[in-house]
């Protein structure tokens, strides 16, 4: 009987322990390199921090945040990014979200459609910066880009801000929601505020993003679809009118955010994540292919182990462009 008591306890230890020990890592990073939009870079980095400070401490879900660079007054780095999440200990069952804001930009060798860090004197793939989250063995990625995807592209148009402010929320709803989309959920989800040689105006995604996603979060079906391609559209209506600053002469283009969702039952190797993430290229004007309904899918060849369960595919795939 004791016997049978002791090893009770050892499994409920161990199933709380395993409860306790799922973290949020939230990656912060700002490039301040244009003094112009500094004001816009910090309020979009602590409306971001501010909203899943909040979304952790009533899940109580431990937090852990990295903000990029730690001083402000020095300028990011790919080595400053990168050296960060070597020193991260992220265990198989946590949760990784890389947020940057600042500038963007491709160039004609960009070999995906996802967008480059415009640093001061160094452009990044951030299609490499992703890769480099999934030596973690994290459960799921979330990256969210609020940056320009032109060809070496700077001197976006101030927009009409779209604040972000906590407000009195369903803390219920709120809790099965983040369940749903964090908690449970195992895979890669990114997003960026323009599709390839598209613009991101200051002041547009990110709020509209964080507005969509505690929208969504309390309704009776979240989805992570509904959360970006509500985010796409209303960000298309709010920058389709006026004339870009750089250029009077020359009607703005409407911003166009993108997406990619690539969920499974069960966390994948960091080759299969890679595959999805590289799989989507774009031509010179700015469509992406394969989309998901133009190619079937490979099925996987992956040895099943403690930590990678063998799915041929993901649950689901959406095109976000």
């Amino acid at each position: 009987m004791k016997g049978c008591l002791t090893i009770l306890v050892i499994l409920v230890s161990c199933l709380i322990s395993n409860i306790e020990a799922q973290t949020f890592h939230l990656i912060l990073a700002g490039d301040d390199s244009d003094k112009k939009n500094i004001t816009d870079i910090i309020s979009d980095l602590h409306a971001v921090e501010e909203a899943f400070t909040y979304l952790t401490s009533v899940n109580k879900m431990p937090l852990s945040i990295h903000r990029l660079p730690k001083d402000r007054y020095s300028p990011l780095s790919r080595s400053i990014i990168e050296k960060e999440i070597d020193k991260m200990s992220v265990a198989h069952d946590d949760i990784i979200v890389f947020y940057y804001t600042g500038h963007g930009c491709r160039t004609r060798n960009t070999k995906t459609i996802w967008p480059n860090a415009l640093l001061h004197n160094e452009i990044i793939p951030f299609s490499q910066i992703t890769e480099k989250l999934f030596e973690k063995k994290a459960a799921l990625y979330v990256v969210i880009l609020d940056c320009c995807n032109t060809l070496y592209g700077k001197g976006q148009n101030r927009e009409n801000r779209r604040v972000f402010t906590l407000q009195q929320y369903d803390k219920h709803r709120i809790i099965a929601g983040f369940q749903k989309l964090f908690t449970k959920s195992k895979g890669l989800i990114i997003a960026s505020a323009a599709s390839p040689y598209g613009y991101a105006y200051h002041g547009v995604f990110s709020g509209i993003l964080l507005n969509n996603l505690f929208d969504v979060l309390q309704s009776k079906s979240p989805r992570w679809d509904t959360v970006l391609q509500k985010t796409k559209d209303e960000a298309h209506k709010e920058t389709k009118k006026g004339h870009l600053t750089n250029n009077p002469s020359a009607p703005k283009p409407p911003q166009t955010p993108q997406y990619k969702i690539f969920l499974w039952h069960y966390r994948r190797s960091a080759d299969t994540y890679r595959k999805y993430l590289n799989k989507y290229k774009a031509d010179k004007k700015g469509k992406s292919s394969p989309a998901p309904h133009e190619q079937e899918i490979e099925e996987e060849n992956i040895q099943d182990d403690d930590l990678f369960l063998n799915e041929p595919e993901p649950e689901e795939i959406e095109n976000g462009q």
